[in-house]
Formats: C-alpha cells, sequence, structure tokens
C-alpha cells in the first residue's frame, strides 16, 4: 500500500522537531506481516505433512525379507563381537588365554625363565634373525 507523501506542514513540524516526516504506512506493514506468517504457517505444515508421509513410506519398506531373520539365534560363524550368550569368553579373557598358550610355549621353548619370569631370547636365534634380516636386503 502507498502512502501519499507528508503535507508541507508535516515537513516542517517534522524539521522543527529534528527528524524526518514517516512515509511509512502501518496498514501495509500489519499486512505484510499477516501474509508473512500466513505462508510460514503454510510452510511449515506441508513440510510436516510431508516428513510424515516419508516416515511412512520408509516404515513400510523396513519389512523383514526373510521369516528366517525373525529368529533369535546368533548369528554364523565368525563373530567379531563376541558376546556372553554366544561365546564361552568375551574378548579380554580370550585375549588373556591367547597370552597364557603363548607364554607356556616361551617357557617350553626355554625363552622364559621358570623361576624368575625373565623373558630372554637365545643367542643362536638372535644371529639367524639378524642373517635373514641382512640377506633380505
Amino acid at each position: 500500500m502507498h502512502m501519499p507523501p507528508p503535507s508541507a506542514e508535516e515537513t516542517a513540524r517534522a524539521i522543527e522537531l529534528g527528524h524526518e516526516p514517516s512515509t511509512v504506512s502501518i496498514k501495509g506493514l500489519a499486512w505484510f506481516f499477516v501474509y508473512f506468517f500466513t505462508f510460514g504457517a503454510m510452510v511449515h505444515v506441508l513440510i510436516w505433512i510431508m516428513y510424515t508421509q516419508m516416515v511412512k513410506y520408509e516404515e513400510a519398506q523396513n519389512v523383514p525379507r526373510s521369516a528366517l531373520t525373525t529368529s533369535v539365534r546368533p548369528p554364523p560363524e565368525p563373530r567379531l563381537q563376541p558376546t556372553k550368550d554366544a561365546h564361552e569368553r568375551t574378548e579380554p579373557e580370550d585375549l588373556a588365554v591367547m597370552r597364557g598358550r603363548e607364554n607356556l610355549e616361551f617357557v617350553r621353548r626355554g625363552w622364559i625363565d621358570r623361576e624368575t619370569g625373565q623373558f630372554r631370547i637365545p643367542e643362536n636365534v638372535v644371529s639367524e634373525v639378524a642373517k635373514l634380516g641382512t640377506t633380505a636386503k
């Protein structure tokens, strides 16, 4: 909405008071906010409807592909993340058992002293590994 320019008297009075006369239409500004908020509300309702329809569509697509998937059996081997339900030991327990077996093998080979628990690689093994390292270059 267009507001007519202020009269000469209004302009002179506004200049005496130290400001310019206002040319803003309050009625036009009110209609702008009415249209703006109405449009915003309509857009939000439209987005909400679209979102709910998309959720319904995605949920309809999320159906089991086989009747076998509804069973509660553990997955087939190898199970990469052990649990107490499907394994007899968890990963930390399994790691402790593996390190115990390794230590027994080192004791059997004589690399770990039984009394002190000191780990020592025999000189002949060190020299053989050193020879292999120099010939590989």
